[in-house]
């Protein structure tokens, strides 16, 4: 499982989330792929086709929000993060509060506490994109 899939930015895929040749005339895939999407959410949403534009341009609004090097830091902290949650056998996401209490726990001698804090708001950030709750913000982690 690639758990940097929501931050990497160098991968060109198509609508089904699959890798593409980024050699293909760009703009005509994007153009086709970017038309079935808008219909497929405007389906599933009930919405008028004109109005799934701007979903997706929201989408593009949020990604640039954050700078590439942001972007970068977050996709190596969740890295970080999925690859200490496999040995012990905890899932990262949905992650318990408890886990990212742990994982702050175990790294609290290692980084500074700015890089901690990054590292917290990385968890949130996937956690939110995904559509669940966030973990950093229960009573567990907040005591750590």
């Amino acid at each position: 499982m690639n758990s940097s899939t929501n931050f990497d930015e160098n991968t060109d895929r198509n609508a089904d989330g699959n890798a593409v040749d980024s050699d293909v005339d760009d703009n005509q895939a994007d153009n086709t792929s970017r038309d079935q999407q808008q219909e497929q959410q405007a389906d599933s949403m009930n919405l008028p086709v004109s109005l799934a534009g701007f979903r997706d341009q929201a989408t593009d609004y949020a990604r640039q929000a954050k700078s590439k090097n942001t972007r970068r830091a977050y996709a190596s902290d969740w890295d970080d993060f999925a690859c200490w949650c496999r040995p012990y056998g905890f899932v990262p996401l949905p992650a318990r509060p408890e886990t990212v209490a742990l994982y702050l726990t175990a790294l609290a001698d290692a980084l500074k506490p700015s890089t901690l804090g990054r590292r917290l708001a990385t968890i949130s950030q996937v956690h939110q994109a995904a559509g669940h709750d966030t973990p950093t913000t229960a009573t567990p982690v907040r005591l750590v």
